[in-house]
């Protein structure tokens, strides 16, 4: 997926100009769609057409963007287009739910016995899980 960053004249060799555009890749359309727009309203405007500054936002930038003007217009029509737009709020629980999403991923789940990630989450961050690795690592750098 490319997005077109800019177009600018150039002269070649023989002085003739010759229209010249310069593109950055996303890995979607959403990418791209909430790339354009957030780099337009936060980032510095010290890339050009013929330099673009195609890095990812970084957290700060996502975080400064006005959610108020981002347009998923182009994104809600590639879903509805696709069959991919929930028709309701419980059609959209179910089919965007966490179990729906992570727990029946063959390539995830090989051996069939991989828990959800919730579970999963919860049994890393307990305390005692937490207090037992933590101490697991202290021992190993310190000793007893």
């Amino acid at each position: 997926m490319h997005g077109l960053c800019g177009r600018w004249w150039r002269r070649g060799w023989n002085s003739a100009a010759r229209k010249r555009r310069s593109y950055c890749t996303f890995s979607s359309p959403l990418s791209r769609s909430l790339e354009e727009q957030i780099r337009a309203a936060v980032r510095d405007r010290r890339a050009s057409p013929e330099h673009p500054n195609c890095r990812g936002l970084t957290i700060a930038e996502i975080n400064q963007a006005n959610w108020e003007q981002v347009n998923l217009d182009e994104w809600l029509a590639i879903l509805q287009t696709t069959g991919q737009m929930p028709t309701s709020t419980m059609d959209a629980m179910n089919r965007y739910s966490m179990t729906e999403l992570t727990e029946n991923v063959p390539m995830l789940n090989a051996d069939g016995t991989r828990e959800d990630t919730l579970t999963r989450n919860r049994q890393r961050l307990s305390p005692h899980s937490t207090l037992h690795r933590n101490e697991g690592r202290r021992q190993e750098l310190w000793g007893n």
